[in-house]
């Protein structure tokens, strides 16, 4: 069996009463993925992307949570389903798809990882001595094909047009 590898780095989240930002151990974007036979191996069957990107690099294509499901019959699960392009800058959905990563873990497990990285305290710009909340998740997986981006060549419609006049 093979490891459905990511790489990618946590949402950061406010908390009630407390100052400053805080990783959000349920949600973040994916820099980099693949399967590998083993730990050691290079990355191989990568999802596809299409020659030229019609969005621009404040677009998350990427991304993954992590849940609880008390009803996983193993320690965890993975599931890859296609989901819309979300642009940081206009703060909503563009029409282009990308996917999320779901790994639903087995409760009592959701809530030991969740007690782990919610403690962590997002660093400041001046402080870069501090784990930045880059996280790599191994996963045993049979090979899969990853969705097929699809959409519009310009995928903020009207929107687009408008601001280039």
């Amino acid at each position: 069996m093979s490891l459905l590898i990511f790489i990618g780095r946590l949402d950061a989240t406010v908390r009630s009463g407390e100052e400053g930002l805080f990783f959000n151990p349920a949600l973040g974007g994916i820099d980099d993925l693949g399967f590998s036979g083993d730990k050691d191996h290079d990355l191989s069957h990568r999802p596809p992307r299409p020659e030229g990107l019609p969005y621009d690099c404040w677009c998350r294509d990427r991304s993954f949570c992590v849940k609880p499901d008390k009803f996983v019959s193993s320690t965890g699960a993975v599931e890859v389903t296609e989901t819309l392009v979300y642009d940081d800058r206009m703060r909503g959905q563009i029409d282009f798809t990308g996917f999320t990563a779901i790994v639903s873990l087995q409760e009592h497990l959701f809530q030991a990882y969740s007690n782990y990285i919610g403690e962590r305290r997002a660093p400041v710009r001046s402080d870069e001595v501090v784990w930045d909340g880059r996280i790599l998740f191994r996963i045993p997986s049979d090979l899969f094909a990853f969705p097929m981006p699809r959409g519009s060549s310009s995928p903020w419609g009207c929107v687009n047009r408008s601001l280039a006049h």
